[in-house]
């Protein structure tokens, strides 16, 4: 009798272990991209960049806030003319935080600034100096440099915009409509 057979040998089994751990790994590794993804092109909120410059008066003291309405318009005026607002925001605005940085108030959210200047913020021109704005604070200008609305707040607007229409987007004007 012997021991030899003409059997082939079975093959070993494959390293399960190891097989588990690579798509463990694989599986992480995606998770990770997923995550990095959906951070990366997640709405952004609704905020605006604007710069302002502010004089501040003594409330009830007439004088002083017919003096700080002169220096706003003169202000104004000077930025009108050319003058860089930076400059004059470092050297008069009553914000010693954002006049540090040229009046620059970076990104803001909506409701987040006293009401008069907020209501400037979401209505009114990119890149112009605004009229002469007052405040509990004292008189302001600003400017806003940019805005963007979150995809979720544009929603609602249309939204809003489609209830008080009836619910249809308006119908654009046939281009060769006869002019009476």
């Amino acid at each position: 009798m012997s021991w030899e057979s003409n059997e082939t040998p079975e093959k070993e089994p494959a390293d399960w272990a190891r097989r588990a751990w690579i798509g463990i790994a694989v599986a992480l590794a995606a998770m990770i991209a997923a995550i990095w993804y959906v951070r990366e092109t997640s709405a952004r909120p609704t905020e605006a960049h604007a710069k302002h410059i502010l004089v501040k008066f003594t409330e009830g003291d007439a004088a002083d806030r017919t003096r700080a309405l002169e220096q706003i318009a003169g202000l104004r005026q000077r930025i009108l003319d050319g003058e860089d607002f930076g400059a004059l925001a470092r050297e008069y605005s009553g914000d010693p935080p954002s006049a540090a940085k040229g009046g620059d108030l970076g990104w803001i959210g909506r409701g987040l600034l006293v009401e008069s200047v907020d209501r400037f913020l979401w209505s009114g021109p990119l890149n112009q100096v605004s009229d002469v704005i007052v405040s509990g604070f004292g008189f302001h200008l600003v400017v806003v440099m940019e805005r963007h609305i979150s995809p979720i707040e544009e929603y609602e607007m249309e939204l809003r915009r489609r209830a008080l229409t009836g619910g249809a987007a308006p119908a654009p004007a046939p281009a060769d409509a006869a002019k009476p």
